[in-house]
């Protein structure tokens, strides 16, 4: 049976492996396209980089090189890029005649680019699960004319876009293609819990059909599309049962797309006795009386539902406009009322840095962080991200017309965001010239857990933690005062340097 390796390079050059108390995240993509390969009768090999040390991971290459695969597939995301030249030389380096393939949403968003750079060449963009199988039974026949491949970019030339598959239509994820050990061990961050739990993310639909101006999927025109309600409980009830699975996240980036399909999913939990722990991804508009109501709320949290994690984004109405998130901040607050008297956790994730933003108004993801946390005390924060731009749509525009420098080549974008040897895959607010204090952008991002309110979820802070947030919180009030603005600006600034040394060190 011939053999096809997948690899998932590691998010950041400097790292040496998986070493967080978390459990590890699933490379779904490449599991999708490595499951639908195995349908079609190859033999696959996953393999993860994240989780194990340099040594390891590169006498795992030269083995899985000297199998003589089909092809080497490499799944990559901006924050990848460094590793993934790294394996990818290092594979020609062992067999100059191995085909490498790469895919993933950095040759998505930079097809032509990306395929210029001599050590690529050949990449995939958008779906990979038909193309995948298409470039191996093309390299077993020998017939590498490309041009009438479609979903494929070769040497600067972009061929027409594949139709995405019919999700209906694509086998059960094969998580047996993993080392499961490494995703089944500690609780996942989002359960809120110290205690082991067997949990697996899951995918019961892809794209978004909303049109957020920050968005890769509006870039990517990657709109809703989603399994049948009684498709995907075939698929959930068949991994609680073969993986003895106590929990769940559902990927989605928008499960509640269709009422409809997400009443009967529930239904169906019910039918079918699964008895989960679960969550996923809901936007702040669907808690509304016609759709998320208290009363709805509860329904789900009888099936299992303890989280729901939400793109809050801004404090703002009129930085959410910007964005086109086509949410408001009175629904964000009507989402933690929902969700409290529910008992379900609502996650927030948030974002700084935007064309346009006031530091007033950046300030008021702040204000309205706290004001979650009153209303809902178990509600969790994410930290203020720093925007990031994708190519494509009028923010992108904006962004340019501002002076955003994108990079020409592979080899720039690997510069991107490095920040003491690690490779963010971000541009660091130095580089976005609209922002106007970067030093408080960058402070911002860094100590948001100390400066907001307090979660109730987790472990109380130690008192090293809550002598350090008073004092983080001290120099977030006094940065623009007059009198200590300078002392505030000098010692928050070399906090967070120290902070991002000791991530690294």
């Amino acid at each position: 049976m011939s053999k096809i390796v997948l690899i998932s390079p590691r998010v950041s050059a400097s790292r040496s492996g998986h070493q967080t108390a978390d459990a590890a995240r699933e490379p779904l993509g490449i599991i999708s396209i490595g499951s639908f390969l195995k349908q079609n009768g190859y033999a696959v090999e996953i393999l993860d980089t994240n989780l194990y040390p340099q040594a390891h991971v590169r006498s795992e290459v030269e083995r899985l090189v000297a199998a003589k695969p089909v092809y080497v597939g490499l799944s990559v995301m901006t924050a990848q890029l460094p590793h993934a030249l790294e394996i990818t030389e290092l594979i020609k380096r062992l067999d100059p005649t191995m085909p490498v393939v790469w895919g993933g949403i950095h040759p998505t968003l930079f097809a032509a680019q990306t395929s210029l750079d001599p050590r690529i060449g050949l990449l995939v963009y958008g779906p990979g699960e038909t193309t995948a199988l298409e470039l191996a039974r093309r390299f077993e026949s020998g017939d590498t004319n490309w041009n009438d491949v479609q979903g494929i970019a070769y040497r600067g030339a972009i061929m027409p876009a594949r139709p995405p598959e019919d999700l209906n239509s694509l086998p059960f994820l094969d998580y047996g293609l993993l080392d499961l050990k490494w995703y089944l061990g500690p609780a996942p961050h989002y359960l809120l819990s110290d205690q082991p739990i067997r949990a697996l993310t899951v995918l019961s639909s892809r794209g978004c059909p909303w049109r957020c101006g920050f968005c890769v999927n509006v870039v990517t025109k990657n709109r809703w599309r989603a399994l049948s309600a009684e498709r995907f409980l075939d698929e959930l009830e068949y991994q609680v049962k073969t993986y003895d699975l106590q929990a769940v996240r559902i990927v989605d980036e928008d499960f509640f797309v269709s009422k409809k399909r997400v009443t009967a999913i529930v239904e169906g939990m019910r039918a079918r006795n699964l008895k989960l722990t679960w969550g996923t991804n809901v936007r702040a508009n669907y808690f509304s009386d016609k759709y998320i109501t208290a009363d709805y709320a509860r329904s789900l949290a009888e099936t299992g539902v303890k989280f729901l994690a939400l793109g809050a984004e801004s404090g703002s109405d009129q930085v959410l406009e910007l964005l086109h998130k086509d949410i408001t901040v009175e629904q964000i607050l009507r989402s933690a009322s929902v969700c409290a008297q529910a008992a379900i956790t609502p996650i927030y994730s948030w974002m700084i840095g935007i064309p346009g933003q006031s530091k007033v108004e950046t300030r008021a993801n702040l204000d309205l962080m706290n004001r979650l946390t009153t209303i809902c005390p178990t509600a969790v924060q994410y930290t203020n991200w720093i925007f990031r731009p994708f190519p494509g749509g009028d923010l992108y525009d904006k962004c340019k017309q501002l002076g955003l420098h994108e990079p020409a080549s592979v080899e720039e974008w690997t510069h991107l965001g490095v920040d003491r040897e690690r490779n963010t895959g971000f541009f660091p607010a130095s580089d976005l010239p609209w922002v106007e204090d970067v030093g408080f952008v960058e402070f911002l991002s860094v100590f948001t857990p100390l400066i907001r309110i307090p979660s109730k979820a987790g472990k109380p802070p130690s008192f090293p933690r809550r002598v350090l947030s008073e004092i983080v919180r001290w120099l977030y009030k006094s940065w623009d005062v007059p009198v200590g603005g300078w002392f505030a600006r000098q010692t928050g600034n070399l906090l967070r340097n120290l902070v991002l040394a000791r991530r690294v060190g």
